[in-house]
């Protein structure tokens, strides 16, 4: 399932062993999610969810839930 594909991203990347609420963490209310990590965040979805993002739709993924929902109308379900 996405949803904890992309917080075991979240949790890898923020180096955390866990998010409360989930679905609610986004820049602004998450300390760690600056800028920069932003940046290191979306590419590593890239990379694991095999997509690319336009520059104008990664501004607008600050959140967990744009990012989620994102990805729940682009991305195909691949079994590996």
């Amino acid at each position: 399932m996405t949803k904890y594909k992309l917080q075991n991203l979240f949790l890898k990347e923020f180096k955390e062993k866990n998010f409360k609420n989930f679905l609610n963490v986004s820049m602004s209310n998450y300390s760690k999610w600056d800028s920069m990590a932003h940046i290191k965040l979306i590419i590593k979805i890239e990379k694991e969810y095999k997509i690319k993002f336009k520059t104008a739709e990664i501004f607008k993924l600050n959140s967990v839930k744009k990012i989620s929902n994102y990805l729940k109308k682009n991305v195909k379900n691949k079994k590996k």
